[in-house]
């Protein structure tokens, strides 16, 4: 459904909204009531925990209220405590999964023919496929709601792709003029810039209109609170896909809640930037890390298929990577370059216009199995995520026309007709099975399913799970409970060889015969070799007096010959050490004619070096 006119279910929900509901973010608490409370009960549990009520939140008996910024504490103890309450949480701040650093052959993830970008040259078709995807579908007649910083609708690549929406920061209906991050308006263009107008870039999707939903500000912060407004805003006005590039680092139960209940719509999020593991509670960004089946959550690629080192990853949250390194799109009053996810999160959002475009009836939970099946497998993102797959647009839209998705009991993105193991989740390996250690030996088959051995060695042939998991990895006799050393066979009292004796400039000469053991230096005493670093040369009358400096302690040979007929004669041949890296030597009584100085330079490490002057006498 195009926003290009306001809905009444938009209008009337925007109604209700409350004027100059903002508060201070590290003051605001989220509560949901026990059902059956009246006001006076509700109004003595704000007033037992010394909160005020701020605003309800589009749940069933859930509000923000709000306590003194030295309260909070006390205030979460309270309020949990008490039995009309089921749950009281920090409305967590959340922020723009962006990390930063005309124009179609800049769109590396639209298609990349292998240009540098990135630091790197791309590897061709490490791409979305997305040109050949327009010719099955270009998402028209599809709505994508942006929440995050708003959008600028004057940009002309955008302005006639943008419908209506609600600015949550400003609490007024315009997100499209509000814009001074650009990181909405960034992400906007990357789903559905306009193709054929001769400006600019290209969106995955250039006929999707987008809803921009602003609930981050100027500095690219924002409420969890404010997001899930815009959540169920999207929601009840039947938007289907959500991009939501932003996140915060801390379950919120009420955010879980408004994303399970708009389940007509698939959330479209970012993994984070953290470059850490969101399987794990304690690292994981949210929302990507809530286990809901219409959230779709993204991971950054690079242009030569590999995963961007700052993106996080999760073999059980992560569900596809897409481009999100050097990405260029929109931005306020122009273009410009973005890393994140928050930019890998757009592609993928394109991509499911691009599917609901084709083919309108999919749910979300089709959407999202038929985006992670039409993936495009890559060692790379094997194990980092639930499918191991790059999101691939052209793929997608034919299976989209082809009838929706395969069956994939474990929803790991391999089809059973295809997955060796179907009723478990796993993509380290292309036949869809698990392989936690990644050292491509599928777990069931795997003589050490935890630490990595693709070769499966088992060098002393007992039953103990081969040398990975071998409690005497190194067969010396000492368990590698006790053994200081437990890869490195050594019959000794700890377990390790003896120590090789110091070489602290480890220049492969012990110290004990190197005449220079702190100076990196392979020679025959281990002492770098001299070098000359000038050589001058003074001349009076029939006299030449020759200087030269070397970069260290050294003898210098220092020859004087002239020239006779064709040959060059010795006039003088003398050795010098020399004394503060420095020599000089005197030559009288020349003849007249050409002359020339060759100065060479040697110590016991070996020759350094040397160079010719010439001069004339007259």
């Amino acid at each position: 459904m195009p926003l290009r006119t306001l809905p009444l279910a938009l209008a009337i929900l925007l109604a209700v909204l409350p004027a100059g509901a903002a508060a201070d973010t590290t003051t605001r608490i989220i509560v949901k009531r026990e059902p059956g409370l009246n006001a006076t009960e509700r109004a003595d549990i704000r007033a037992d925990a010394d909160v005020r009520y701020v605003e309800s939140l589009p749940l069933p008996r859930t509000e923000v209220v709000a306590a003194a910024p030295s309260d909070v504490g006390d205030a979460l103890d309270v309020l949990n405590a008490d039995p009309g309450v089921m749950y009281a949480e920090l409305d967590r701040p959340i922020r723009a999964l962006a990390t930063n650093d005309p124009y179609y052959t800049l769109l590396w993830a639209v298609e990349n023919t292998g240009r540098y970008f990135g630091g790197q040259a791309g590897t061709p078709d490490a791409d979305l496929d997305v040109p050949e995807a327009w010719t099955g579908s270009t998402g028209a007649d599809t709505t994508v709601a942006v929440v995050d910083t708003g959008v600028d609708g004057d940009h002309p690549d955008l302005a006639p792709n943008i419908g209506p929406g609600w600015d949550f920061v400003e609490r007024d209906g315009t997100p499209n003029d509000e814009d001074t991050d650009s990181h909405g308006t960034h992400v906007t263009g990357t789903i559905a810039a306009v193709r054929g107008n001769a400006q600019g870039t290209v969106g995955v999707a250039p006929d999707a209109t987008i809803m921009p939903l602003r609930v981050l500000g100027a500095d690219g912060q924002g409420t969890v609170s404010d997001a899930i407004r815009a959540y169920n805003l999207a929601g009840a006005n039947g938007v289907k896909v959500v991009n939501a590039s932003l996140g915060g680092n801390a379950y919120v139960q009420a955010e879980y809640d408004a994303i399970a209940r708009n389940d007509d719509t698939l959330f479209v999020v970012a993994a984070g930037n953290s470059g850490t593991n969101n399987d794990v509670p304690s690292q994981a960004e949210y929302p990507c890390a809530y286990n809901l089946p219409n959230i779709l959550c993204v991971g950054a690629s690079t242009n030569t298929d590999a995963r961007a080192s700052f993106s996080n990853y999760g073999a059980a949250t992560v569900d596809v990577f897409a481009p999100g390194l050097r990405i260029y799109s929109t931005k306020v009053d122009g273009y410009g370059w973005l890393d994140g996810t928050s930019m890998a999160t757009p592609q993928v959002s394109g991509v499911a216009a691009l599917v609901l475009a084709a083919e309108p009836t999919l749910s979300p939970t089709e959407v999202k199995a038929l985006i992670m099946q039409s993936g495009e497998y890559k060692p790379a993102f094997a194990g980092w995520s639930v499918s191991g797959r790059r999101a691939n647009a052209d793929r997608a839209g034919d299976a989209a026309l082809a009838g929706g998705p395969q069956a994939d009991r474990d929803g790991d993105g391999v089809v059973d007709a295809a997955d060796s193991c179907p009723t478990t989740a796993g993509s380290a390996l292309p036949n869809g099975c698990p392989d936690r250690d990644r050292d491509g030996v599928a777990d069931a088959a795997d003589n050490c399913p935890t630490v990595a051995n693709s070769g499966q060695q088992n060098t002393d042939g007992r039953a103990d799970g081969g040398d990975a998991c071998d409690g005497d990895r190194d067969n010396d006799g000492r368990p590698n409970t006790t053994d200081a050393c437990p890869t490195v066979y050594a019959i000794t009292a700890n377990g390790c060889p003896p120590p090789p004796p110091p070489n602290r400039d480890r220049d492969g000469r012990i110290d004990a015969i190197d005449a220079c053991p702190t100076e990196y230096a392979i020679t025959k005493d281990g002492c770098p070799l001299p070098a000359l670093t000038a050589v001058t040369r003074k001349v009076k009358r029939r006299a030449v007096v020759v200087k030269a400096s070397t970069s260290r302690a050294a003898k210098v040979r220092i020859l004087v010959q002239r020239k006779k007929g064709r040959r060059w004669v010795k006039v003088k041949k003398r050795t010098l050490a020399t004394g503060a890296n420095r020599v000089r030597l005197t030559v009288k009584r020349l003849t007249r004619g050409r002359h020339r100085i060759v100065v060479a330079v040697y110590s016991n490490a070996g020759a350094g070096g040397s160079a010719t002057r010439y001069f004339k006498v007259r």
